[in-house]
């Protein structure tokens, strides 16, 4: 498929491809990702993927010739789009009270009950697109239909830490305490912030994230190990 490459910035080229969330774009965009990296490790300050477009952020200015070999590189290269170590995660999330602070508003704005909402939820296998927002957010593909719902007209100066939300077609979890408009349906004692700091073990682009319910008494008994870096949340390769 055809991809575009721009000048960004004085030091940025992006890459964009269709405008289309998929993931067959996604493995594309992260496969030449990691061959772009390797191709400018020494002149690359940074990359960022998102759900079809590569920033690549060089330390010096790159020039027009740059550009173009990066554009050819990556409509005439053809790669394995088949990516390393992805990992299935199993993310506990309690939907109980006091964590589903806006789960009555979902259900009657929905026209679902409790129970439905959070078999919808809890059903699919979400890809990870991308990280942004804040750090250690991930945003996740695959949300039931049944559980679209426009993001809260007023948002919150404070959504607590571990919040796991519904804003429009997504779902996804606050690593830390923010403001935000989306619903919270539950909240998970995993800190999201610490597993993405490390980069080695932690969740990645191109992996899945499995959301598990868990009681209130399982959510204290997971979040104090937690606390503690006594839990080791369960992963399964791909």
């Amino acid at each position: 498929m055809k991809v575009n490459c721009v000048k960004y910035g004085s030091h940025g080229v992006l890459l964009t491809w269709p405008a289309e969330i998929k993931e067959e774009i996604l493995m594309e965009v992260l496969s030449f990702q990691s061959a772009l990296q390797e191709k400018y490790a020494k002149r690359l300050a940074f990359t960022q993927n998102a759900y079809n477009s590569i920033l690549l952020q060089f330390k010096d200015e790159p020039s027009t010739e740059d550009e173009k070999e990066i554009e050819f590189f990556v409509n005439e290269s053809v790669l394995n789009h088949t990516l390393k170590n992805r990992q299935t995660w199993h993310i506990p999330v309690c939907y109980e009270k006091p964590y589903a602070l806006d789960m009555p508003e979902v259900c009657l704005k929905n026209g679902l009950s409790k129970e439905e909402v959070i078999t919808l939820h809890t059903s699919p296998t979400y890809l990870v697109y991308f990280m942004g927002f804040l750090p250690g957010f991930c945003y996740l593909g695959g949300l039931n239909e049944k559980l679209h719902i426009a993001r809260k007209s007023i948002p919150r100066k404070i959504t607590p830490k571990g919040a796991v939300g519904l804003g429009g077609q997504q779902t996804g979890i606050y690593p830390v305490e923010s403001p935000g408009g989306w619903n919270i349906i539950g909240n998970t004692p995993v800190d999201m912030l610490q597993l993405n700091l490390r980069e080695e073990n932690g969740i990645q682009p191109g992996d899945y994230l499995k959301f598990i319910p868990v009681s209130t008494q399982e959510y204290e008994f997971i979040k104090k190990a937690a606390d503690q870096r006594n839990y080791k949340l369960k992963s399964i390769p791909c």
